[in-house]
């Protein structure tokens, strides 16, 4: 069983864990269980989610800082800081949970380099109490997915994801834990796109099922056993986590991740996408309160919660998100850790590539062009075009090349000044790779139509992701999920209406010809080229002074008084 020795298993519910006796989970037993409830109940619980390994400090684009950030008092978060803040929140509060909402894995180095080993010792130290699965946490596949959870000091609950008897993950995942010192039951679910959002091996034999019939299965189980207080950690974003409380009952707290949504006190702060927490009704007309931290660590929050003695219910709840700015001291023992760790990474990651004299954050990428998505995508055709080293020849049709990537394949943004190439491995910390293909232009505009609705009309499912380009133009309203005019460029550069009947030639990425984010409904044949961090390290290396404007590539419009958007 794993790390797991300290659960009592009941026959009747498989994988399901109940903590009893002295276990490692922050000594949440020393208390009789019958003697806690006699005077009441007050918990605090810590969130984070979304952490995607940064591990160390970063600058408000996602980057590794540097020492311009830090004199502009402009650097946020790291495990040092969450250390301290843990440490803070902890002190004169002997009941307390940290709970952390998935994505822990895939967005900097130090995942790349320790496949979620160093994450695990961090979130061991830290004393974690449980976590739900991202999707990321499957990019590296199955066996490395095990691999990880068995380093932990904590159990990862969910319970919308089925893994088979012969899985190595069939014993490590759990759809509910009890506390009984509580009487809390915690309930883990994640997002239903987790084969279009991960290509990681062995995600065949998974299945994953609707999360509104998994959670309320498990609230109908834990109630039926006496449990009072019923709280989930949630990886389905911010607004799946609200129609899940609305849609069931029993339910208290979701602690979400996903969405990398903001939330705060004062919901009409200018990045705030409303209030921490956010009170939504369930099916009885009870209050369900959701929370969210942001991305990256940027943030951690809390909540304080007075539970009524007999019913379990809150009676009282209070909490914030704190902002992991340079304000907060880093752990001086976690901060020689990191140290430690990036020793082997940063030899390879200061190695010096070009100028920017423009920042580039990603964030803009999601839903217009960008000039990180030009930049990447213009890298795109000089590797078919430019690049003297390049194996890429024209097409049989002698069209120029058209490239277009997931603009979430792009995990963190370039600021102004040197790049290196560990900022490009922050851009690309996945093992993508540029490859090359045919299609006809009515698949063209099936994507581009995927991209702007999220829905994709080959079989009317949800896609998942927005688009960037390159030799193709749009006129767009993301916003009222209307798509009008598209052009490409010819080979002499005048800009044509895109023909459905022509064959063009397309630059993308493996994770896109394979499905991923749903852009494409059918898996595409394609010719792998290079890795997309290799293709950017060179475009930067031969182009070391890039200028980079936004050229009206996707053109927002109103939309056309004689067309019907839903």
């Amino acid at each position: 069983m794993g790390p797991y020795q300290n659960f009592i298993y009941d026959s009747d519910n498989a994988h399901s864990g109940e903590l009893s006796g002295p276990v490692r989970f922050h000594n949440l037993h020393q208390t009789a269980y019958q003697d806690i409830y006699q005077e009441g109940v007050k918990l605090r619980i810590i969130i984070t989610n979304d952490i995607h390994a940064h591990e160390d400090e970063f600058n408000y684009v996602g980057a590794d800082c540097t020492d311009f950030d830090r004199s502009a008092q402009a650097c946020f978060g790291g495990a040092a800081r969450r250390r301290t803040i843990v440490d803070m929140l902890r002190a004169g509060h002997p009941d307390t949970l940290l709970v952390d909402a998935g994505d822990a894995f895939q967005g900097h180095l130090i995942h790349n380099y320790y496949t979620g080993l160093a994450t695990a010792h961090i979130m061991n130290v830290l004393a974690y109490s449980f976590m739900t699965i991202g999707n990321h946490e499957f990019d590296n596949g199955i066996d490395a997915l095990a691999a990880f959870f068995n380093q932990l000091d904590f159990p990862v609950v969910c319970s919308n994801i089925e893994f088979p008897p012969e899985s190595p993950l069939h014993d490590l995942v759990y759809p509910y834990v009890i506390i009984k010192k509580y009487n809390l039951g915690v309930v883990g679910f994640t997002t239903t796109n987790i084969k279009s959002l991960s290509l990681g091996e062995g995600l065949s034999s998974i299945t994953i099922t609707d999360p509104v019939v998994a959670v309320q299965k498990q609230i109908d189980y834990l109630q039926s056993v006496g449990v009072k207080t019923i709280v989930a950690i949630s990886h389905s974003g911010y607004r799946i986590d609200q129609l899940i409380a609305q849609s069931t009952q029993g339910l208290q707290i979701i602690f979400g991740g996903h969405s990398h949504t903001y939330l705060a006190n004062d919901p009409d702060q200018p990045q705030a996408r409303g209030p921490y927490p956010t009170t939504v009704y369930d099916r009885l007309g009870h209050p369900v309160y959701v929370v969210q931290t942001k991305k990256f660590g940027e943030y951690v929050g809390y909540l304080d919660l007075t539970l009524d003695s007999d019913s379990g219910a809150i009676n009282w709840l209070s909490g914030q998100s704190i902002h992991m700015t340079q304000n907060i001291t880093p752990d001086q023992a976690m901060q020689d850790f990191i140290r430690h760790i990036r020793r082997p990474i940063d030899t390879l990651a200061n190695q010096y590539l070009a100028e920017l004299n423009v920042d580039m954050p990603q964030m803009d990428c999601k839903v217009g062009e960008c000039r990180l998505g030009n930049l990447v995508t213009e890298a795109m055709l000089y590797s078919a075009r430019d690049d003297p080293s390049s194996s890429l020849s024209p097409s049989r049709n002698a069209r120029p090349y058209i490239a277009l990537i997931n603009s979430d394949v792009m995990r963190s943004g370039l600021t102004h000044g040197p790049v290196n190439l560990g900022h490009v491995l922050m851009v690309f910390p996945n093992a993508n790779s540029l490859v090359r293909l045919e299609l006809p232009g009515a698949d063209l505009r099936n994507i581009m139509i995927a991209a702007v609705t999220q829905v994709n009309p080959v079989d009317n499912v949800k896609s998942n992701c927005f688009v960037q380009f390159a030799g193709i133009r749009i006129e767009f309203n993301f916003w009222q999920k209307y798509l009008g005019k598209i052009e490409v460029r010819s080979a002499t550069g005048v800009w044509e209406p895109l023909d459905d009947q022509a064959i063009y030639p397309i630059l993308t990425t493996d994770f896109v010809a394979l499905g991923g984010d749903h852009l494409v409904a059918i898996k595409l044949d394609f010719e792998s080229i290079l890795p997309l961090n290799q293709m950017l390290a060179r475009y930067l290396a031969n182009n070391p002074k890039p200028n980079i404007e936004l050229d009206g590539r996707h053109r927002e419009v109103p939309v056309p008084a004689s067309i019907s958007v839903a």
